[in-house]
Parts: C-alpha cells; sequence; structure tokens
C-alpha cells in the first residue's frame, strides 16, 4: 500500500493572502473575504494544499451560496477561471500553477 502524503496546512498564509490583497480576485470586492482552495481539500480523496498556487481569495459567504465564493461551489467559476487568476498572481503560467499544487499533493509531475 502507497502511503498518501499529509496535507500541507498553513492557516497562517490563508489569513495572510486575505490581508495582503485586500479583495476578491474575482470581482474586486472587499466585503467577507474568504480563502477557496482550487483544488478543494476533499476533491476525490485527494488533500489540497495550503500554498499560494492553490489558493485565491474570494467575497462570499460560500457556506449561504453568497459571493463568488458560493458561485464557484456553485460551478459558476471554473477551476481553470480561478486558476488563470492565481498564475497571473503568482507571475507563472496556469500550467506551472497546477504542476506545483500537484507536486504538493505528491504526484510525479514533469
Amino acid at each position: 500500500m502507497i502511503p498518501k502524503n499529509k496535507r500541507i496546512k498553513d492557516p497562517k498564509l490563508l489569513r495572510e493572502l486575505k490581508e495582503e490583497l485586500g479583495c476578491c480576485e474575482f470581482c474586486g470586492s472587499p466585503f467577507n473575504l474568504e480563502s477557496a482552495h482550487i483544488i478543494a481539500k476533499g476533491m476525490g480523496g485527494a488533500k489540497g494544499p495550503d500554498i499560494r498556487e492553490n489558493v485565491v481569495v474570494l467575497c462570499g459567504p460560500a457556506r449561504f451560496g453568497a459571493g463568488c465564493h458560493g458561485a464557484e461551489h456553485r460551478g459558476h467559476i471554473s477551476k481553470d477561471e480561478l486558476r488563470v487568476i492565481v498564475a497571473r498572481r503568482e507571475n507563472i503560467t496556469p500550467d506551472e500553477c497546477y504542476k506545483r499544487v500537484r507536486r504538493a499533493m505528491g504526484y510525479d509531475v514533469n
């Protein structure tokens, strides 16, 4: 049996990104900011890491289906759209963004 990689948890990074950016990365709203994972914490059994390349700041609250975070949960904002936003923020390509997240999850990515 192949052991699972432990999920990278970094609540400090999640807080710092919200403070650093100060607004929703999708619509620009400064209200009800939440950290959203592009590859979710429980998506398909894999654990989405708390790294800059996997986290986008969106307005919410998602638990009420509100704001951009709620729209993302409902599928109105695609993972590809979010990856482009994060890649632009990190000054990398969307493909490199995806690869860094997959590496952090323990996958062998070229």
